[in-house]
């Protein structure tokens, strides 16, 4: 009978004090990433009509967000 594993063997090229590499893909270096996106205040509310079942006013969201996804996220 054969010893098998289905762990994924351990490469060779990294050193003791670099074994997590997480490389760079959507930031830029020296930017922080929330500097990239442009925001805007905006007023949440789920509710229909005069009910209100959830309500925050001056949220701050990037402006490419939808109404939904601010109220959704907001609550």
């Amino acid at each position: 009978m054969t010893d098998t594993t289905a762990q994924t063997p351990l490469g060779t090229d990294f050193t003791a004090s670099e074994a997590l590499r997480v490389r760079r893909l959507f930031t830029t270096p020296g930017v922080h990433p929330f500097d990239s996106v442009e925001w805007e205040l905006r007023d949440a509310r789920i509710g229909h009509g005069d009910r209100v079942a959830f309500e925050q006013k001056d949220v701050e969201f990037p402006r490419t967000w939808s109404q939904n996804s601010t109220n959704i996220v907001s609550q």
